[in-house]
């Protein structure tokens, strides 16, 4: 519960709970990219000393083709997620129309707010005046 801008009470947006867990699906995420480099990196990388021989057998290139696997993993994964990950509502867009009409009444305000003080000040002149 609050008040909105023109005084009267609006109800609270609670966040629905698959936008609050966003992060925690991204840890996921990463994680699940993670088990799968760690599960084939060693398969792939046997697979690519016998495919190609002269690839040297040391733990640098194992480390390569296990980041590879990740950073594919996690492409493939982000953009799956991505897909299906919940969207704004449209009632939450603002249009152009919208901003420019809150501008002019923005405008409209200030403008009104420097004829009070204007008018406040002549007020105090002419009490000063008189006094």
């Amino acid at each position: 519960m609050g008040f909105s801008d023109d005084g009267s009470i609006k109800k609270g947006t609670g966040r629905s709970w698959n936008r609050a867990l966003a992060p925690l699906f991204g840890l996921l995420i990463v994680g699940a990219s993670i088990a799968i480099a760690l599960v084939l990196a060693e398969p792939i990388f046997n697979a690519l000393l016998d495919a190609i021989p002269s690839v040297p057998a040391v733990d640098e290139v194992l480390l390569a083709v296990g980041v590879i696997i990740f950073v594919v993993c996690l492409a493939i994964f982000g953009g799956l997620y991505a897909v299906v990950a919940p969207k704004p509502n449209k009632a939450t867009y603002v249009t152009e129309r919208e901003l420019d009409r809150l501008k002019q009444e923005r405008a409209a305000e200030e403008k009104a707010k420097d004829r009070r003080k204007k008018e406040m000040r002549r007020r105090m002149r002419e009490h000063n005046r008189n006094s």
